[in-house]
C-alpha cells in the first residue's frame, strides 16, 4: 500500500443545494467524516472544503449526496448557456426564438447537412 494514493479525481458533481463539487474515487478503503461509515475501494465521495479552501474530510454519498456530471452533459451545458446568451453582433428586434434558430443552424446545419449525404440510400 506504501506509495499508493488514496483516491482519483472523478470529474464534477452536482450537489442537492445545486452547488458544484469535485467526485473522488477511493482507492482503498476510507472513512466518512461525518459518521464514520467505510467508504469502499472504488466509491465515490465528496471532499468538502474547510474555510482556507483545503479539501482533506472525505464525505459518502450517504452523508453528502451528490449527482456525477458526465462531461458531455458539462459541454452539453455550456453550448445551451452560450445560445441562449445574448450576442453582440445580433442586435435585432428578432423573437429569442427566431435567435435560437438561426445560432443552431449556425452552428450544426452542417453537420447535419454531412449526415444527411452520409445517410442518404
Amino acid at each position: 500500500m506504501k506509495g499508493q494514493g488514496i483516491s482519483e479525481v472523478v470529474g464534477e458533481a452536482e450537489l442537492a443545494s445545486g452547488k458544484s463539487v469535485t467526485a473522488y474515487r477511493a482507492l482503498r478503503r476510507l472513512y466518512c467524516s461525518r459518521c464514520v461509515s467505510v467508504i469502499g475501494e472504488g466509491d465515490l465521495f465528496t471532499r468538502p472544503g474547510l474555510e482556507e479552501g483545503t479539501a482533506l474530510m472525505p464525505r459518502c454519498l450517504a452523508c453528502e449526496p451528490f449527482v456525477l456530471r458526465s462531461p458531455e452533459e458539462k459541454r452539453r451545458a455550456a453550448m445551451i448557456k452560450h445560445l441562449l446568451s445574448p450576442s453582440p453582433q445580433n442586435h435585432t428586434t428578432a423573437s429569442q426564438d427566431e435567435r435560437v434558430n438561426a445560432e443552431v443552424q449556425k452552428r450544426i446545419g452542417p453537420a447535419l447537412k454531412r449526415g444527411k449525404k452520409h445517410n442518404s440510400p
